[in-house]
């Protein structure tokens, strides 16, 4: 219980909701109670591992509306994947790759003109007429 405690999530713009996630899911699995499902052991023990405004969400969430950890988990990540930093990091590699993408279309047009522009200035005789 302490690492729930230890290492809350709060929904800041520099937590990862993903890690978060990977994180409570591993501590769980290693809980096994007789005749609880592991999904029923998520749902009662996640609540205790966030504070601030992602607390405030999970107590709001209608009780039975939440009803599998598969359910919880991807509206949670849904909720905060906005605040990851992650985000802003992946704007950019989609970006850079869209010039990425875009410079080399334009070398691509501009090495296929030069091809197909050149004309040869002197005929290279067949290798069987030097032999």
């Amino acid at each position: 219980m302490r690492e729930f405690r230890e290492d809350t999530f709060f929904g800041n713009k520099n937590e990862d909701a993903h890690d978060h996630v990977d994180r409570v899911f591993n501590i769980v699995s290693l809980f096994n109670i007789l005749g609880v499902s592991q999904d029923a052991v998520l749902l009662r023990m996640f609540p205790f591992t966030l504070n601030g405004a992602a607390k405030r969400w999970v107590d709001r969430l209608t009780s039975g509306a939440v009803n599998t950890w598969d359910l919880l988990k991807k509206a949670f990540i849904q909720r905060n994947i906005s605040s990851n930093s992650n985000t802003d990091g992946l704007v950019a590699i989609v970006s850079k790759l869209d010039n990425l993408g875009r410079d080399m279309n334009s070398s691509f047009k501009m090495k296929l003109r030069i091809i197909r522009e050149y004309k040869p200035t002197r005929v290279v005789p067949p290798i069987e007429a030097a032999l």
